[in-house]
């Protein structure tokens, strides 16, 4: 899911915890589930970027954490 600009906001004021506290907050509201109501259902972007986000995740693993 992309980030809309309040969120993009929360994440520059508070980093990897406000992250943290958005992926709770996604998870608890369950998206996914059949007859779901999250507001973050519609937000599901893995149809048309998964493979390039999987891609760029396998380069850094390599990179950073020199995995493969």
């Amino acid at each position: 899911m992309m980030l809309n600009e309040e969120e993009r906001a929360h994440y520059s004021a508070h980093g990897q915890n406000y992250l943290n506290t958005l992926a709770e907050a996604v998870n608890y509201s369950a998206p996914g589930a059949r007859g779901s109501d999250s507001v973050y259902k519609d937000r599901n972007i893995s149809r048309e970027r998964g493979q390039a986000v999987a891609m760029a995740i396998e380069v850094w693993k390599s990179q950073v954490l020199g995995l493969a």
